[in-house]
């Protein structure tokens, strides 16, 4: 009996860790992070906030571009997704200022989240959020044209709490 219980805690334990592994980028995530450079063209300051939500069963990610172009009013872009995690990866949606609200599909590469969004034949893109030295994130984003995949924002974010 002894033998059996190690069989099964030796084949079913790295499935339990590598779960509870995956899992875990999430809570890497948790916190305020802040972010000054360029977004679309024009010097901005961006503000991430990654928090558990809803009785800690989904992530909530709130994100806030505020861009000065150098003619014109200052405007603001706001979006926000709902993230829930499980044994086949990340699954949201997105909803934002333009108006878009998209599903999300992510997965785990090392120490980033990579999210798919939108859906064929419509709006797609991508967005890698890459954990570097614990207290930052570099946020790349790209979106699928006629033309193939186009790159149009990246930052890094420093941990702001």
């Amino acid at each position: 009996m002894k033998f059996l219980g190690l069989i099964v805690a030796l084949v079913f334990l790295p499935l339990a860790s590598a779960t509870a592994e995956e899992k875990s980028i999430l809570e890497k995530f948790e916190g305020t992070w802040a972010s000054e450079g360029d977004a679309f063209g024009s010097p901005a300051e961006s503000t991430m906030v990654w928090s558990r939500a809803l009785n800690d069963k989904f992530y909530r990610l709130d994100y806030r571009i505020e861009m000065r172009p150098a003619s014109g009013e200052p405007q603001t872009f706001e979006g926000l997704a709902i993230y829930r995690a499980d044994d086949d990866g990340y699954y949201a949606y997105w909803a934002d200022t333009s108006g878009d609200f998209l599903p999300v599909t992510a997965i785990r590469d090392g120490d980033a989240l990579v999210a798919h969004w939108g859906e064929t034949g419509a709006k797609q893109g991508r967005t890698r959020y890459e954990l570097i030295d614990g207290d930052k994130i570099e946020i790349t984003d790209w979106i699928l044209t006629p033309e193939g995949w186009r790159r149009f924002n990246n930052n890094v974010f420093a941990r702001a709490d």
